[in-house]
Formats: C-alpha cells, sequence, structure tokens
C-alpha cells in the first residue's frame, strides 16, 4: 500500500477511535458548494476534515484565486482511483 493511502486511511481510522469522526462526516455530507473540494468524493472530502481543513486545493488552484501557499504548510493527500484495463 501506497504510504499516503495508509496516512489518509490511518487518519480517518484514528478519528473513528477517539469519536471525532461524526463532525468531519457532517461536514462533508454538504460541502460548500463554491469550493473545488466540493466535488471530490465523501472519502476524500471525510481526509480534508481530518486533516484539520475546511478548504483544500492544488498549488495552481490556490495561485488562481490569488492566494498562496504558506512555507511549512503541509499536504493533505487525498485518494485517486486507478483504473485498470
Amino acid at each position: 500500500m501506497n504510504d499516503n493511502v495508509k496516512l489518509v486511511l490511518d487518519g480517518i481510522i484514528e478519528q473513528f477511535k477517539t469519536g471525532d469522526i461524526p463532525e468531519a462526516i457532517t461536514l462533508s455530507m454538504f460541502p460548500v458548494p463554491d469550493l473545488p473540494s466540493s466535488s471530490w468524493s465523501l472519502l476524500n472530502r471525510t481526509a480534508m476534515f481530518v486533516a484539520g481543513t475546511m478548504d483544500a486545493r492544488g498549488y495552481k488552484q490556490w495561485r488562481s484565486v490569488n492566494r498562496y501557499v504558506k512555507k511549512g504548510s503541509k499536504a493533505v493527500y487525498i485518494l485517486v482511483p486507478i483504473f485498470m484495463s
């Protein structure tokens, strides 16, 4: 398993253990419509809230709204399906 995938899933499992997952799932169920992450899957929106943010974007998406990534900021990893033919 990829280290980033394990990191995301471990974070969600930890939220279940501490009992904090209901808030993250509640926020994930009703995303803010004008954010890029509102089109993400429920699991990825939950991972975003578990990581402690309500707005996650790629570097170019931040630049397009005249915002910049702060030095020392950490990435939020999302899961992307891989289709094999």
